[in-house]
């Protein structure tokens, strides 16, 4: 656990579990952020520190821990109470968020901590060191992961063969991207970075600046138009707009981040335009949103780490889940799909194309509920889709036959007969509307 200036004294068992918790919640990469016993000066010039505190990218953050000795107001001296309230309310005056938890909580519900931290800061706080604080060196040493090592080892046999493009799959958060960094630093030639989002044209930035800190490293973004560093990290919508300022043989390795949401089309202006010796790409997932196979691009995966083996690995930690609580069950969903088709198709004016066909089966079979129907109707899709290849679950059982049964009661609930109405055609439509326009 690598909480920053662990050195100072007054670390109590509980603050060592809430420094515990706060890695396990963000991650051990965060701790170096986190400052036990910081000082601070309240109101009336009283030297103070406080358990924990943390600079976000809002502000500053104080975290106490309570014990039951020294802060529960039934068991302390009202001096002692009132002294507590002045540092809490000296803090706020300053600018500081401060939360607060007991010794207790931290024991004996450790998981509803963690979640309360996530709730106050965000799932991916952005954090900083304090002024005047921050570390001489500009790096530190970067220990790779065994399938990290694994990757660029690939990598190289890959080049060795001749090969100048290909893949790298990781769940996010297994550091694909510092295999990038690193073997663009192995290579040791002129590197274009790509990204689609300006946050994550940053994140590679810092990257280099973090990994390889002997070299240059611009933005290539919005007003941000550096095209003499060594290595140039931009975005790939600025870049293809002007591709003009470039040479095709500017840059001996490209890396295109979390590729599978660029458009073919943009890879193509890319990878057309420029000449490197070696393409990279990184991403999550092989699967685009448009069906097209990244493969057909980069041709060769160089390493594979899915979620799965990254959390059996140990390189991500294990998925949590947490159920919200609502007062809104499925049921009562169900009844204002109900209300709405009774709404839209009380208008005659046509049905969509599943309560279209619905209707029309029903006037066959007139006797039968227009909620069996539709039941019928959807079991024969469910059953089509199942054996195309997808999957049926609770949910899906329960979309079919809730659905259907809600619809039957309240329709009957209403006297709503879908079957008797007397839609109008998109020419008897466009008729009326000539009508009342001239």
């Amino acid at each position: 656990m690598a909480v920053k200036k662990s050195e100072r004294a007054g670390d109590s068992g509980a603050e060592e579990r809430f420094a515990q918790l706060f890695c396990e919640a963000f991650g051990e990469e965060k701790g170096q952020f986190v400052y036990p016993q910081h000082p601070f000066v309240d109101i009336y010039g009283n030297h103070r520190t406080i358990d924990f505190a943390v600079m976000t990218e809002d502000g500053k953050v104080a975290f106490e821990i309570d014990g039951e000795t020294w802060h529960n107001p039934s068991k302390v001296s009202q001096d002692k109470y009132a002294d507590d309230l002045l540092k809490q309310n000296s803090m706020v005056f300053q600018g500081w968020r401060v939360f607060r938890w007991t010794d207790t909580q931290l024991t004996k519900a450790p998981d509803r901590v963690k979640d309360e931290l996530i709730t106050f800061l965000g799932y991916a706080p952005v954090l900083t060191y304090f002024d005047g604080d921050t570390p001489a060196q500009q790096g530190s040493v970067f220990e790779l992961r065994e399938h990290q090592e694994e990757a660029l080892a690939n990598l190289v046999k890959m080049r060795e063969e001749g090969k100048t493009i290909a893949l790298v799959q990781g769940a996010t958060g297994s550091g694909k991207s510092a295999i990038g960094v690193l073997d663009a630093k192995q290579v040791g030639k002129r590197v274009l970075f790509l990204a689609h989002t300006k946050e994550l044209v940053e994140q590679g930035a810092e990257n280099f600046e973090r990994l390889w800190p002997e070299v240059s490293v611009g933005r290539f973004y919005e007003s941000l138009h550096d095209t003499a560093s060594f290595v140039i990290c931009g975005s790939i919508q600025s870049i293809i707009r002007n591709l003009d300022q470039f040479k095709p043989d500017d840059f001996d390795y490209l890396i295109i981040d979390e590729c599978h949401h660029a458009s073919a089309k943009s890879y193509t202006k890319i990878l057309t335009y420029f000449r490197p010796k070696f393409t990279l790409g990184l991403t999550a997932t092989p699967e685009r949103a448009d069906g097209a196979d990244l493969l057909e691009v980069f041709q060769t995966v160089a390493h594979k780490l899915d979620i799965k083996d990254a959390v059996e690995t140990g390189v991500l930690c294990p998925v949590r889940c947490i159920r919200v609580k609502t007062n809104i069950d499925m049921l009562f969903g169900f009844q204002f799909i109900s209300l709405g088709m009774y709404l839209y198709m009380s208008a005659e004016q046509g049905c969509g194309p599943k309560d279209g066909l619905m209707i029309v089966i029903g006037k066959k079979l007139p006797k039968i509920p227009i909620g069996i129907i539709g039941i019928l109707l959807w079991s024969a899709v469910t059953l089509i889709g199942w054996m195309l290849g997808g999957s049926v679950g609770i949910g899906t059982l329960l979309s079919i036959f809730g659905a259907g049964f809600i619809m039957h009661i309240f329709y009957d609930a209403i006297g709503f007969e879908p079957r008797k109405l007397k839609h109008k055609s998109l020419k008897d439509t466009l008729k009326s509307l000539s009508g009342k326009c001239f």
